[in-house]
């Protein structure tokens, strides 16, 4: 599980959201992953916005070089739960790559090919 966004950036205010990227096996039901994510909305008072893929899907998108989870994760993430620790690494070998080879525009929030 992977915190990003405005909270994992230290930048969220009274009414931003939890960005979360969950990460399930195959056959794991997305239905009640959302449900318990709709409990906790209701029981914290806060909107969570769960990105919800396989680990290849993952992996995939992330390998993308077109717009991806990647980028948001580029400007800050958080991972809350790894069992293996590769999700990590992962993650951070691609947002280091990401930041090496492009320009973050803060005011339009997009990364941009470095000349």
């Amino acid at each position: 599980m992977v915190l990003f966004g405005s909270v994992a950036r230290n930048e969220a205010e009274e009414y931003s959201d939890l960005d979360l990227i969950i990460v399930i096996s195959d056959g794991e039901a997305r239905e009640a992953i959302l449900a318990d994510v709709a409990r906790l909305e209701i029981l914290y008072h806060m909107a969570i916005e769960p990105v919800i893929l396989s680990g290849a899907d993952l992996l995939d998108n992330l390998r993308s070089s077109g717009a991806g989870i990647a980028y948001g994760l580029a400007e800050g993430f958080q991972v809350l739960v790894d069992k293996t620790g590769g999700l990590g690494r992962v993650l951070l070998e691609r947002t280091r790559e990401i930041r090496r080879s492009h320009v973050f525009l803060e005011e339009e929030r997009l990364w941009v090919r470095a000349e």
